[in-house]
């Protein structure tokens, strides 16, 4: 004769059983709803290059920018720019990483033909060639050597006569937030700088604070 079924065990096995795939069915819901909202959160995160500012302003930019190009600069034009280089908007939010933007500061100061003088003989400026490739048995020669090319071609430099000088660009930046290449065109009394933010949280973006 065939064993019975105990009723009372199928009774609570049953129940039991169900328990279980429902838990399993809604965590797998759960979590293949987490990752959908992550994947449509990341897609809208628009990765190209936004421009946020432009200005005349020298006090903004020694000021809020923390870039000290001397007494002498009468005049100015920068640009403000930033790029979103989030990869998961959720994470970033939760730990926000310096990487997580790029704040791009370029443009020129122009200072007096007298402050131009005093910085020539107060620094060893290197003249910089467009068309001479980088040092590759130098790394950080190389580096610098990449920076100034890349720079001379996005600014459209190349007809300009440049000089370089790493102490003077140290100077320059060093309470700002931004670490890149300036380059001094001392025919015009004219500085170009190409600089890139060492982390977001330490920028200061002035027509967001209000002046």
């Amino acid at each position: 004769m065939a064993a019975q079924t105990d009723p009372i065990r199928k009774k609570n096995l049953s129940p039991l059983l169900v328990s279980v795939i429902a838990f399993l069915a809604l965590s797998f819901l759960g979590i293949a709803g987490f990752l959908i909202s992550l994947k449509v959160a990341d897609s809208t995160i628009d990765h190209s290059e936004k421009h946020l500012l432009t200005s005349l302003d020298c006090y903004e930019l020694t000021g809020w920018n923390k870039l000290s190009f001397g007494p002498d600069a009468i005049a100015c034009k920068w640009d403000l720019r930033r790029k979103d280089n989030r990869e998961h908007v959720i994470l970033s939010v939760l730990a926000p990483s310096p990487a997580d933007f790029d704040y791009t500061i370029s443009g020129y100061v122009i200072v007096t033909e007298d402050g131009t003088k005093n910085l020539l003989s107060e620094y060893d400026w290197q003249p910089v060639k467009p068309d001479e490739p980088a040092d590759a048995s130098a790394a950080d020669a190389d580096n610098i050597r990449k920076q100034q090319l890349e720079m001379i071609d996005t600014m459209e430099l190349k007809d300009r006569t440049l000089l370089y000088s790493e102490a003077f660009g140290n100077k320059a930046t060093q309470e700002s937030p931004y670490a890149g290449i300036i380059l001094f065109d001392a025919e015009h009394n004219r500085f170009y700088f190409h600089l890139r933010s060492l982390d977001w949280r330490e920028v200061t973006v002035p027509y967001l604070k209000g002046k």
